[in-house]
């Protein structure tokens, strides 16, 4: 049986900055995932819950431009999800359901103009 004992993870790149923290319980995943790039920058920091992401998802570029937003329930994608192209245009816009896009979901060209909107 897996203990149920809180503890704190980390993993280093080469050069020594910190490439990610995460706790586990019992085995799995639990609390606050983060992963950063070389240079420092947070990369990504989601949630877990027993293993699985649990509300806000959020990315961002080497320079610091968020480029994804999104809720996940259960570790698939249920509620807003908003992503953007690297220079911070919007890529899409719209509410997922157990990780299907849903009617009105906007995908954009990266000039930003509507590319399609799901029916």
């Amino acid at each position: 049986m897996a203990s149920e004992e809180k503890l704190l993870h980390q993993a280093h790149h080469a050069n020594g900055t910190i490439r990610g923290e995460w706790s586990t319980v019992g085995g799995k995943m639990e609390g606050i995932h983060r992963q950063w790039y070389d240079n420092g920058q947070l990369f990504a920091e989601a949630t877990f819950r027993n293993g699985l992401a649990e509300g806000l998802v959020r990315e961002w570029t080497r320079d610091g431009q968020l480029t994804l937003e999104a809720n996940m329930v259960g570790g698939v994608y249920s509620g807003r999800y908003r992503r953007w192209w690297d220079d911070g245009t919007p890529e899409c816009d719209g509410v997922m359901a157990l990780d299907k896009r849903q009617p009105g979901f906007i995908d954009y060209n990266e000039d930003g103009s509507v590319r399609h909107v799901r029916s």
